[in-house]
């Protein structure tokens, strides 16, 4: 999940829950702080072809990308599940919702 500093222009890093779990969860005490658990966030342009951007994620082992704009601001947010469902169709996992709500 990625981290910002007030609004959305300015994003610190990224921060995997299973480390925020295991160091603050559980009944852990102490001063709770994010900044030694983020890790560095891939920042991409709008333009960029999926292929490239599919195996840059791939080689760094980074499943999440933010996109941004020819200005500096963040245009959105791109995971690799969002680049294979381009490439090879809809895939269907326990988080989709079910249309109309219904099972």
């Amino acid at each position: 999940m990625p981290v910002f500093r007030g609004t959305l222009d300015s994003p610190l890093g990224l921060i995997h829950l299973k480390d925020l779990a295991l160091k603050h969860g559980f009944g852990a005490g102490g001063k709770f702080t994010m900044r030694p658990m983020l890790r560095p966030l891939l920042y991409v342009p709008p333009s960029m072809p999926i292929g490239v951007l599919l195996q840059q994620m791939q080689t760094k082992r980074i499943h999440m990308a933010l996109v941004i704009d020819e200005y500096g601001g963040v245009d959105g947010l791109v995971t690799i599940e969002d680049l294979i469902e381009q490439v090879i169709g809809e895939i269907e996992d326990e988080h989709d919702e079910v249309e109309g709500g219904l099972w």
